[in-house]
């Protein structure tokens, strides 16, 4: 009986055992730390399907990818965040026009994943491999279950074409442009042969700049490109593809030819967003601040490299200009002294620190707004803050709209402490056509979009201020400084480079 009862319990353990070692197999995993951070839209079987699919690629019109006899194509490698592959297709357009090439057009990487610049080489396989051909099934998993290996990162960024984002039409009509349906780079991964193309490999992101001249050889050195290439020596390339690296940089593209002036001049003032439902929502945003040119605006950017080593500095230069606009939209003399014992008064910690050397706004637009601030019921949400009632800081109740890449950061409160009325996109998020923006779904991958058009918007909301101030350095603040608010002003825009 004893041994009977033994055999029983060794039974009942075993049973035990594999229970406990395989039951887990079939729970969900924890997350990992590279869980995404924009998730897919909800199935059908979820309470939550109010959700809008939109076709982020090309018009189905347009034909796969096929070399083409007889066409002659200029291709580069995109790279970096959004505006650097702005500018990088800005220099492109420019350069396949004046060459009188076909310009293979990449399609725009939006997200959190992006692809930094690498040598040619390197970069070419990450563009190779960057797509999701044969991951849409992430797309599918649900939100309380881990996602298998292959799927992580996979909402973390999104592909959408650049005429989604940018009216291209009246470029393609002066010059052919090919954008390929599926989102990818079918030509970096079936090249003609060597023979049949030019290939500027470069190994540094500032190898080559192109210049519309013959470079002396006794001409001084460019501070930053390593070799000056005479676009007159790619002209003379009759073979079918020219593929160069990197084309991001203001100043890639030395231009001294008026009619190449002009053209890439052309080619810029054409820049600006026209995607309906980025239109849609940022008009919707601008109304909610008052309406266009009645609040003032910055970009603040703090998140990483040099401007997050830079926060105090950054924010304190854009506290000055800002201050500077407030003030001399109603007193052309205000100066440096004035501007300095306010912020003795408004922000003490920094009452031992001497003046900012930048320069303050030479030009301040005529204001919109009544001086005493935003006329009540104007507003669509409530100011944090308590408008000042000193007459000196009256001019400060103006709403101050931040567009920035780190919401809560500390480094905003000397903005907060001279701005009562500081409004971040957040603080915009109900407002419903703002809202729309995050039922947008890709058509091509199941990824939402909302997250990665978060910073295109806040550029649009800004652009409509009546006056801006930027972050030094910054191809979001040059984007938005130099094209998108001049455009909105009807002004000519400033080109660098």
């Amino acid at each position: 009986m004893a041994r009977l009862h033994r055999r029983k319990l060794c039974c009942l353990f075993s049973l035990v055992s594999v229970t406990c070692l395989v039951l887990p197999l079939f729970q969900p995993s924890p997350a990992p730390e590279s869980r995404p951070r924009t998730r897919a839209a909800p199935r059908d079987d979820s309470p939550d399907t109010n959700f809008i699919t939109t076709q982020i690629g090309s018009p189905p019109s347009r034909k796969s990818f096929a070399w083409n006899s007889g066409e002659r194509y200029l291709a580069y490698l995109p790279h970096s965040g959004f505006h650097n592959q702005r500018i990088a297709l800005e220099n492109a357009l420019t350069l396949a026009r004046i060459l009188n090439r076909t310009l293979l057009v990449p399609p725009v990487r939006l997200g959190n994943d992006l692809i930094s610049y690498h040598k040619f080489d390197d970069l070419r396989r990450f563009l190779i491999h960057s797509g999701k051909r044969g991951l849409h099934h992430c797309s599918n998993v649900a939100p309380h279950f881990a996602p298998p290996s292959e799927c992580w990162g996979y909402f973390d960024y999104t592909y959408v074409s650049w005429d989604w984002l940018v009216d291209l039409s009246s470029i393609a009509a002066e010059e052919p442009l090919l954008h390929h349906e599926s989102l990818t780079y079918p030509w970096l991964e079936s090249p003609p042969l060597d023979t049949h193309a030019l290939t500027l490999k470069d190994q540094t992101a500032y190898d080559f700049r192109f210049v519309d001249y013959t470079p002396a050889l006794d001409m001084s050195a460019h501070p930053r490109y390593q070799i000056a290439y005479p676009i007159s020596t790619l002209a003379t390339s009759s073979l079918p593809l020219i593929q160069l690296g990197s084309l991001f940089g203001s100043a890639r593209l030395h231009l001294t030819e008026r009619e190449n002036v002009a053209t890439r001049t052309g080619i810029r003032e054409r820049m600006k967003f026209s995607n309906s439902h980025l239109r849609t929502a940022s008009t919707a945003a601008v109304d909610a601040l008052g309406g266009q040119d009645a609040f003032l605006a910055a970009h603040v950017r703090l998140s990483n490299g040099p401007f997050r080593t830079l926060r105090e500095r950054t924010v304190r230069s854009i506290w000055y200009r800002l201050v500077a606009c407030a003030l001399r939209s109603i007193n052309a003399s205000a100066g440096i002294t004035e501007i300095y014992e306010l912020e003795g008064l408004l922000v003490p910690a920094n009452a031992v620190l001497p003046p900012p050397h930048e320069p303050l706004v030479d030009l301040v637009p005529p204001r919109v707004a009544p001086l005493e601030g935003v006329m009540p019921g104007t507003l669509r949400f409530k100011c944090t803050g308590n408008p000042h009632e000193a007459p000196k800081l009256v001019p400060l109740n103006v709403p101050l709209f931040v567009a920035t890449d780190v919401e809560d950061a500390l480094a905003l409160a000397p903005l907060r402490a001279a701005f009562p009325c500081t409004i971040l996109l957040r603080d915009l998020a109900e407002v419903p056509e703002v809202r729309m923006l995050d039922r947008l779904v890709s058509a091509d991958d199941g990824v939402r979009l909302g997250p990665f058009l978060a910073p295109l918007l806040d550029a649009a909301i800004v652009a409509r201020a009546w006056a801006v101030v930027g972050t030094e350095g910054s191809t979001f603040s040059r984007y938005v400084e130099d094209l998108l608010w001049r455009r909105e002003h009807e002004h000519q825009i400033v080109e660098r480079g």
